[in-house]
């Protein structure tokens, strides 16, 4: 998966790659030099000591408050978080934005939008609340409350082998059964509770987890409806099943985080701080929600309401997901990650299989989803967790027939996954069903024609070695299912093969994998095509500040009544805050509106802290407008 900041750092060009570097002391403009740097959080701590105040709160927003970590042009137009006029808020951003640390984008509707990279705010949570959470040292006392479950990634996988079976009927309004999407909520056995506080609260027509897995499946469009049924995709559903077990949790989480914190705008930072911690590793859930709130400067809401909130939209939703454990020690709760993807890379070993002589079968939860396909074509799934049970019954048995299997392949694609010999009893009994089968079947396959006996021979050993289905004809020709044919051509290119094609279409490419990125883009909220490749200028954050009279910025002065209300209205117009000696007092505002109200002009303005309040312009007894930037002081 390509990260944020590499994407970032590859939509911009040389020459303002050029200028970011050198204000790190980079001599070469190496984005991956760059890229280290600036998520190194040894040399992100020696930054913080030299940010100034302003540029670091605006970094704690993009932790701790921006969804995703994106700011809109809009958002910064009202008044920003932690105690920060428009004016010193874009001016700071504008700063970030010179050094790398936030790039800018124009979203589907051009309009443009701040982001601060995934990887950027991980590092900066190290920094700020490392030691926040820390790990236990004493984990003894820790008990774990929260059960097991399938994972999302196994519940997602059941509802689309379960339509690839019997593809369900739609309602006349084209809307999913009740009836069989209960049927399915019923075999995933998860928490409804666990979404109350998600955008899968089940206040739709679904059940909450199945409106979940559809999301999904729709997100990467694996369903279709035709002639008044839903159904997954062949040629989508077996690109899908390709990818690794890990690439596919990795993807998972993906989607749900993006759900889970687009939800809860507070998520994103409780969950890119969760992030830092290593898997295993118990943190107290407490310390975490009052390191959040001093760190921040913000208390919204009492600890307790907070830790709740915390719980509802995201530690139990990712409980039951699959990726966490929640425990208890002396009425303390207490998180930690499970060893799992994104956060481990993938399984190198197998966990083995036990094929049970009732007929039982156990796989691991890391089962590759493509033999898991094949094992649900001949076996159902009865639930589980850590070890998910399926089991041989003359139903899937008669369905593993009716999908082509013969005894022979049923037998072997079980010897080679079992840890075990097969059972006598398992035979015997699968022989039994299968000699029941009376079916008639059509099968599509693709003709093979080769100019040479050796070329067909390879070919067939090629398909034998992979186990895939190859029947041969004569010397020189030989049949394989349509699904395979972009595979087999793709061979037959390599072995430098002038392949041509009858011009009749073919149903294929069933087999291709499809690029892991491909997957992933319907997640992302980045795209080479919308960031934006410049170097930040103050003229592009401040347009016509320059032609404002320095008389109004280079001190407090007293001017006509007509005159303040046009410094007002330029103030207004670029959001710059203004100084005033009004009533005896010197004030710093940013102005709202002016008003005429019986006979007398009011200013309404805000204080940083967000505080309206109003005055009245006679009583103003001077004023000057403050620039972004420090009096006299020119932007490098």
């Amino acid at each position: 998966m390509i990260g944020e900041l590499e994407r970032c750092l590859n939509s911009l060009s040389d020459p303002v790659i050029g200028k970011i570097a050198s204000g790190h002391g980079l001599s070469q403009p190496e984005r991956n030099q760059l890229s280290y740097l600036l998520t190194d959080p040894v040399y992100l701590k020696a930054c913080w000591k030299q940010w100034s105040e302003n540029e670091k709160r605006v970094l704690q927003t993009f932790l701790f408050k921006a969804p995703q970590g994106i700011l809109k042009e809009p958002d910064l137009s009202g008044f920003p978080a932690n105690g920060l006029s428009p004016s010193q808020f874009r001016y700071a951003l504008l700063c970030l934005c010179r050094q790398g640390w936030v790039y800018t984008g124009r979203d589907e509707n051009r309009e443009r939008f701040y982001l601060c990279p995934l990887e950027i705010r991980r590092a900066l949570a190290k920094v700020l609340m490392g030691s926040a959470v820390t790990p236990l040292g004493d984990e003894g006392e820790i008990k774990v409350v929260s059960p097991m479950t399938m994972g999302i990634w196994q519940a997602l996988f059941h509802f689309l082998v379960t339509l690839d079976h019997q593809p369900w009927p739609l309602t006349r309004s084209g809307q999913i059964s009740k009836r069989y999407a209960q049927k399915l909520d019923v075999d995933l056995d998860l928490d409804p509770e666990a979404l109350t506080r998600t955008k899968w609260s089940g206040d739709g027509e679904l059940p909450p987890w199945v409106q979940l897995v559809t999301d999904l499946a729709e997100q990467w469009d694996l369903l279709e409806r035709k002639e008044g049924y839903i159904m997954p995709k062949p040629a989508r559903l077996q690109k899908w099943l390709q990818l690794s077990w890990g690439e596919t949790v990795t993807l998972l989480y993906q989607a749900v985080r993006q759900a889970l914190v687009s939800y809860w705008n507070e998520g994103e930072g409780y969950l890119t701080i969760m992030e830092i911690v290593e898997p295993g590793a118990w943190v107290s859930v407490k310390e975490l929600v009052k390191a959040r709130q001093l760190s921040y400067r913000q208390q919204t809401r009492s600890l307790d309401m907070e830790m709740h909130k915390l719980s509802g939209s995201l530690l139990r939703p990712l409980r039951e997901l699959g990726w966490i454990e929640i425990g208890e020690a002396k009425g303390e709760l207490f998180f930690r990650w499970l060893d799992l993807p994104p956060f481990t890379g993938e399984v190198r070993e197998e966990l083995p299989v036990y094929v049970q002589p009732d007929l039982e079968i156990m796989i691991p939860y890391t089962f590759p989803f493509a033999k898991r396909y094949q094992l649900a074509e001949m076996a159902d799934f009865m639930g589980g967790d850590h070890y998910l049970h399926y089991e041989i019954t003359e139903h899937s048995i008669e369905r593993a027939c009716r999908r082509g299997y013969s005894l022979e392949q049923i037998l072997q694609r079980l010897e080679e996954w079992s840890c075990f010999p097969l059972p006598d009893a398992v035979r015997q009994q699968i022989g039994h069903w299968v000699q029941q089968f009376d079916g008639v079947l059509l099968e599509s396959v693709v003709l093979v024609h080769t100019p040479d006996r050796l070329t067909a021979e390879k070919l067939e050993q090629l398909a034998l070695n992979q186990h895939l289905p190859v029947k041969r004809w004569s010397s020189t020709c030989l049949s394989i299912p349509s699904s395979l044919s972009s595979q087999v051509e793709q061979w037959l290119r390599n072995e430098e093969r002038n392949v041509s094609r009858i011009p009749e279409p073919l149903p294929g490419r069933i087999t291709e994998r499809g690029g892991f990125n491909d997957w992933w883009l319907p997640f992302a909220h980045l795209g080479s095509e919308i960031l934006e490749d410049r170097y930040s200028e103050p003229a592009e954050v401040f347009p016509g500040i320059r032609q404002l009279p320095k008389i109004w910025t280079s001190g407090l002065r007293a001017y006509h009544p007509f005159m303040k209300r046009e410094i007002l209205r330029r103030c207004m117009e670029h959001q710059l805050d203004v100084r005033l000696e009004w009533r005896g007092n010197t004030v710093t505002v940013t102005p709202m509106e002016l008003k005429l109200e019986s006979g007398n002009w009011l200013l309404e303005a805000k204080e940083t802290e967000g505080k309206k309040r109003r005055f009245c312009l006679n009583e103003m007894e001077r004023l000057q407008v403050l620039l972004p930037w420090s009096a006299g002081q020119a932007f490098s």
